[in-house]
């Protein structure tokens, strides 16, 4: 009996130490301090993160692996850590630790910000979003990391202020109720005593789409946010809420302000660049730049401004049913309210990486390098961390047309499993294999990705689209890939 009592007793304390060894059950380790944030290793956990999330004080999290949220419950439809129906922010550090998340998909959701993470107070870093899929038309602030990355009123409390940094997104983004961005679909204001909050070192490759009918003045879509907002006290507007960042894809709105870059800003915009092509699908014009479309410098608290911001020389406008040529709008003067291009770059200037480095201080060198040296699919700077992956050109959401070997002219149906016909894409006619499916646009960003299982399933070409690529990679292994001219 006292051999019994003594073996149950060293189990327990043996399975004690085991778990205060490996952390709290919820994780595979650490305790949610920053000295050893709690580790993330599956989709399980990943959900587990909001319900260990404070109101009053900041966790930390780590990845671990990447993970692929396809099968995670509430059928494959992402809820955020934070969104509008919560009563608070999250206070969250989350390391995204050079690893990616797949497949989240949110859809049809009545709550706003609809993201990954909601409503953040803290920091997201060193993390990528594949192939996001979100899909809200009666919501706003739609995006792939955040609906509010910061707080429009921080007050005091520094710690209500938000980062994003060193990340990268991937997909399509769809949402009807005010804001729709790439990365953050609202840049919070700095808190009261200076603190900022700030998107930095990141960029988006995919679709964005606002079919917000409302207010104009309440509609804005950007490949990086949808607005950046000032502090109602000039002295604590001091830092560029975005840094280092580049959009590409193609963007497209009912009505409101769209840019490459931005909706609209109240502070300054600095040293990134836009390759995204812009569309407003309303008959009535918008405020639209290939890098803003309105930047606010009016009051004695607002600082819109561009400083050293490039766009692509061949990106399309179009508003009001016409076509705008890149360049139109230039930097606005004192005092007014005005969307905004950005410098022109050609192919030949953006395919130069050291021009990244000299000419908008794109961190490529040295211990603090973010940036690789070696650019993708010609343009397209490298994240150093995602350039460092085997997978680099599966995940990161950019390829290049001229690389394409098949290339046909389908003016009309035809064999095989990619089809034109009457105005739209047809995949997979008699393909019985399961498929994954992207399709880029000239530019050569990602538009969608998904999972084919069925004969025919179909994307609508907008007249925009005239060149499409479209990439197919079997279970086997095996990669069909064409140019589509329409």
């Amino acid at each position: 009996m006292k051999k019994s009592i003594f073996t149950l007793f060293v189990a327990l304390f043996s399975y004690t130490a085991i778990v205060s060894a490996e952390g709290d059950a919820d994780f595979s380790g650490g305790n949610g301090t920053q000295e050893n944030p709690w580790q993330i290793r599956t989709a399980v956990q990943l959900d587990n993160v909001r319900n260990n999330l404070s109101a009053t004080e900041m966790k930390y999290f780590k990845l671990m692996n990447d993970i692929d949220l396809k099968h995670i419950a509430e059928t494959n439809n992402w809820t955020p850590y934070r969104d509008a129906a919560a009563t608070a922010g999250a206070y969250m550090d989350f390391d995204g630790n050079g690893f990616v998340i797949k497949n989240m998909h949110i859809e049809d959701k009545t709550a706003n910000y609809q993201s990954f993470a909601g409503y953040l107070w803290g920091k997201i870093r060193n993390l990528g979003l594949v192939d996001v899929y979100i899909k809200c038309p009666a919501v706003g602030a739609v995006a792939p990391f955040t609906g509010y990355v910061g707080s429009l009123t921080p007050g005091t409390n520094h710690h209500r202020t938000g980062v994003i940094e060193n990340c990268f997104a991937t997909g399509f983004i769809s949402g009807g109720g005010g804001n729709v961005a790439g990365i953050t679909a609202n840049i919070g204001r700095a808190s009261n005593n200076g603190t900022p909050s700030y998107v930095k070192n990141c960029y988006f490759s995919g679709a964005l789409q606002n079919t917000y009918t409302g207010s104009s003045a309440t509609v804005r879509t950007g490949g990086i946010t949808g607005i950046v907002w000032a502090n109602t006290t000039a002295a604590n507007n001091t830092v560029s809420p975005i840094q280092n960042c580049y959009a590409t894809g193609y963007f497209r709105t009912a009505k409101g302000r769209i840019g490459g870059i931005a909706g609209e800003t109240e502070l300054t915009i600095e040293n990134s660049v836009a390759y995204a092509d812009l569309e407003e699908t309303g008959e009535t014009e918008t405020s639209m730049g290939l890098i803003v479309g309105r930047c606010d410098n009016t009051g004695t608290n607002k600082f819109g401004s561009i400083q050293n911001c490039w766009s692509f020389n061949e990106s399309k406008m179009r508003r009001g049913g016409q076509w705008v040529t890149p360049g139109y709008f230039n930097t606005p003067a004192t005092g007014n309210i005005s969307p905004v291009d950005g410098t022109l770059k050609d192919e030949a200037y953006l395919s130069t990486a050291v021009n990244y480095y000299v000419g908008l201080g794109f961190p490529m060198a040295g211990e603090s390098a973010v940036w690789s040296q070696q650019l993708r699919s010609s343009i397209y700077p490298q994240l150093l961390w995602v350039a460092s992956r085997s997978d680099a050109q599966a995940i990161d959401g950019l390829t290049t047309i001229p690389s394409i070997t098949s290339i046909g002219s389908p003016l009309k149906e035809q064999e095989g499993p990619v089809v034109f016909s009457s105005g739209n894409l047809l995949i997979f006619k008699d393909i019985k294999e399961h498929y994954r499916v992207s399709v880029y646009n000239s530019n050569g960003a990602l538009l969608k990705s998904f999972d084919q299982t069925e004969d025919g399933a179909s994307i609508v070409l907008s007249d925009h689209d005239h060149i499409l690529l479209v990439k197919m990679t079997a279970k086997s292994g095996v990669v069909f890939s064409t140019k589509i001219i329409k």
